[in-house]
């Protein structure tokens, strides 16, 4: 969900309640706790709400006590935050809108996105994307993606006669690898046993992997099935920890 949807949500809110949704947003979708005046006037911005992000945002938090608070510098610029009793007012202006845990985790994956190359980078913000879209389906597919490319990159990493030993032992038809394009030809499960060959995973994570890419492929073709918020969450947690923070 958009900062945009939020406030749209609202009855004719004040400036103090504004910022409060600003934070509020900050906190749920971008894992972000506090939040400077100046990052809030940007996500106004960013959200076509070009009249309160001109208005005096300081001032309307300032007088927007008990709901929030400052919470330190950030150079000479404070940063605000909500109090327990500023999350409990505006999730009553909001009763509709209750964060699934999908898009608690793209605040994670926001933050992996900067230690990724382009490459890799360019598919975990699409599944960012399709998250705050409730896309679920693609979400599990593009993260995938992602994580297939990191997998490739590690594996063309490795030294060439172990790679090249694997490979023909796990899919003798595939060509010799020296770069990550060869190994496009290799289907993704035996890419998981190449990995595990060559100690990039161990087996526990490798079957860990083999399951999270089967919800892939059930996501990535026609069918009934559809991942709830708590497999998606899971899938995540699985594909960032073992993956993207190995």
């Amino acid at each position: 969900m958009t900062l945009g949807e939020i406030i749209h949500a609202l009855d004719k809110p004040s400036l103090a309640v504004v910022c409060q949704a600003a934070l509020f947003y900050f906190e749920k979708f971008e894992n972000t706790k506090s939040a400077t005046v100046g990052e809030i006037k940007d996500a106004l911005k960013k959200a076509s709400r070009r009249s309160e992000a001109k208005a005096n945002l300081s001032h309307a938090l300032g007088n927007a006590s008990p709901y929030v608070q400052i919470a330190g510098l950030d150079g000479r610029s404070h940063r605000w935050s909500l109090t327990a009793s500023g999350r409990k007012n505006i999730a009553g202006l909001l009763p509709a809108i209750q964060p699934s845990e999908p898009v608690h985790e793209a605040g994670s994956l926001r933050d992996l996105v900067e230690s990724l190359d382009a490459d890799q980078a360019a598919y975990v913000e699409e599944a960012i994307k399709c998250l705050e879209a409730d896309a679920l389906h693609a979400a599990i597919v593009f993260l995938w993606a992602g994580a297939v490319r990191e997998i490739q990159e590690r594996v063309v990493t490795s030294s060439n006669k172990k790679i090249d030993a694997s490979v023909k032992k796990r899919d003798p038809k595939a060509p010799t690898v020296r770069k990550v394009d060869h190994l496009c030809y290799v289907k993704e499960s035996t890419l998981l046993l190449i990995a595990e060959d060559l100690s990039i995973f161990d087996r526990n994570e490798r079957d860990m992997l083999g399951g999270c890419l089967k919800v892939r492929n059930k996501c990535g073709h026609p069918g009934k099935y559809k991942p709830g918020p708590k497999k998606v969450a899971s899938f995540i947690e699985d594909v960032a920890s073992i993956v993207f923070d190995s």
